[in-house]
């Protein structure tokens, strides 16, 4: 499953869902890229995990479109597309019950733009 896909189900559940706090805990794994990017295998390309909290929110949006700009302008021009995983963080037992639909829909037009297209991303 692709992720506009993940994220269409989010805004969809979204909908029917509670609010819930969640603290922004999104990171760059920034020595993850810097380790691909020494690395000089062919076929090796850089990558990095950003973790996504639930529910997703305006904020929680922003910040991983923020994180994935990051990571591409860290990324070698050299390499054709770079990886990031998108990993939704489900150890407090939060869901993406009460994300935010605007929030995800910016995030999957963000995700599928131009500007995106040196990314792969996978969740």
């Amino acid at each position: 499953m692709r992720l506009p896909e993940i994220l269409i189900g989010l805004m969809i559940t979204a909908v029917l869902a509670l609010p819930s706090a969640s603290a922004l805990g999104i990171t760059v794994d920034d020595a993850a890229v810097e380790a691909a990017a020494a690395n000089e295998v062919k076929d090796q390309r850089p990558a990095t995990i950003i973790r996504v909290p639930l529910p997703i929110t305006l904020a929680v949006s922003q910040q991983i479109q923020q994180a994935l700009q990051k990571f591409q302008t860290q990324a070698p021009s050299t390499v054709d597309r770079a990886v990031a995983v998108l990993e939704f963080e489900t150890s407090l037992q939060h869901t993406g019950a009460g994300s935010d639909f605007w929030a995800c829909s910016s995030l999957a037009d963000f995700l599928t733009s131009a500007e995106m297209n040196r990314i792969e991303t996978v969740a």
